[in-house]
């Protein structure tokens, strides 16, 4: 009979460790994506992140706008779409600085960031920085 119990009670130990680790896995492919962008902006075109980056909760995107090297700092208008190209949020950053955007989007959906110099008088200038779909 002890011995049958101590066969239990190693197989209900076995099955919680497999449980903690299954639960372990699956919290890791939950992580959030962080992707950096870079390239050149004007008042009239702008452009796409290169990476379009799924949201794993429905908190707010984030930007970090890069601080530039050889000229004046600008606001960078940014804007979030989905896969569909339907509008989910937008906030300015001013470079070197963080801010975050409204996202009406759903956790597990994929996202792209649109970025465009703030006013269409405005010059082309190279910016750089990183995005995230939903802030941690």
């Amino acid at each position: 009979m002890k011995y049958k119990s101590n066969i239990k009670r190693r197989m209900k130990v076995v099955g919680i460790l497999l449980m903690l680790i299954i639960s372990t896995v699956s919290l890791g492919t939950q992580a959030k994506q962080i992707k950096n962008y870079s390239f050149t902006i004007s008042g009239t075109k702008g452009a796409y992140a290169p990476n379009s980056l799924k949201s794993v909760t429905n908190r707010p995107y984030a930007v970090n706008a890069s601080m530039p090297s050889n000229r004046p700092r600008y606001v960078i208008k940014t804007t979030m779409y989905n896969s569909e190209n339907a509008y989910r949020g937008n906030c300015d950053v001013y470079e070197g600085t963080r801010n975050t955007g409204a996202n009406t989007g759903v956790a597990g959906h994929s996202y792209k960031l649109y970025c465009i110099r703030q006013y269409t008088w405005d010059g082309s200038a190279y910016t750089s920085g990183s995005w995230a779909a939903d802030e941690s």
